[in-house]
């Protein structure tokens, strides 16, 4: 079984990871939470029409630092992971350094030694 992380108004909510992604769903509760906390900064968002609520699993690592690197004792195995909600922001910069990485056998735009895999090995 595995077990990821949901941030729901900045709280962390483990939860067991379904087999199947169609038995995600979003906590009702914590969607109408959120939607209260939307209407302090616009009044006119209590009223909107809620057209859809989803729900998803944000892959972190047990240190909370993104995991970014080669996997070492393999053969061209790269993995960019557990960036959690900052993914959006650190993506492009991810994809860079390990192009970089995988191109070059080192990350030339910055150091990223702190996201070694082999930390948990």
């Amino acid at each position: 079984k595995q077990w990821y992380q949901r941030r729901v108004r900045g709280e962390i909510d483990y939860t067991e990871l379904p087999e199947n992604p169609r038995d995600i769903t979003p906590n009702i509760k914590k969607c109408h939470d959120l939607i209260k906390q939307a209407g302090f900064a616009a009044k006119c968002l209590l009223s909107a029409e809620i057209v859809a609520t989803q729900a998803c699993y944000l892959p972190g690592s047990r240190d909370d630092i993104p995991i970014i690197g080669k996997i070492s004792n393999t053969e061209n195995v790269y993995i960019a992971t557990g960036h959690t909600f900052w993914g959006i922001l650190n993506g492009p910069a991810t994809g860079k350094c390990l192009a970089e990485l995988i191109l070059h056998g080192e990350s030339k735009s910055c150091d990223i030694s702190k996201f070694n895999p082999d930390r948990f090995i």
